[in-house]
């Protein structure tokens, strides 16, 4: 019997790029701005293994107590919507204010 809910995996996986996409975009703009480079590249790093050790946990707690379950579904959107913060901020410390985010 196949299960109709929808796959926690997927919001997990936009939640996962988008953290990735931060912490490029944090990265490229120090180097480009020439801002606290080492500092932002360290920082960016560390959010983005924080966040990506949290996401696979939730998928394996999904996985291995409710396969295709909300608690996942949850999580994976709480954390995108995060992840769309962080970014937003970045460019706005970036764009409005013309320093590296973390600088």
């Amino acid at each position: 019997m196949t299960s109709t809910a929808p796959s926690a995996a997927a919001p997990m996986r936009v939640a996962a790029a988008l953290w990735v996409a931060g912490t490029a975009f944090v990265i490229i703009s120090a180097v480009v701005l020439d801002d606290g480079v080492g500092r932002n590249v360290a920082i960016a790093l560390v959010v983005l293994a924080a966040n990506l050790a949290i996401l696979g946990a939730a998928r394996r707690l999904t996985r291995d107590r409710e396969p295709g379950g909300r608690i996942g579904a949850l999580l994976g959107v709480a954390s995108a919507l995060l992840a769309l913060l962080y970014l937003g901020l970045g460019i706005y410390r970036v764009l409005g204010e013309g320093y590296a985010v973390f600088g």
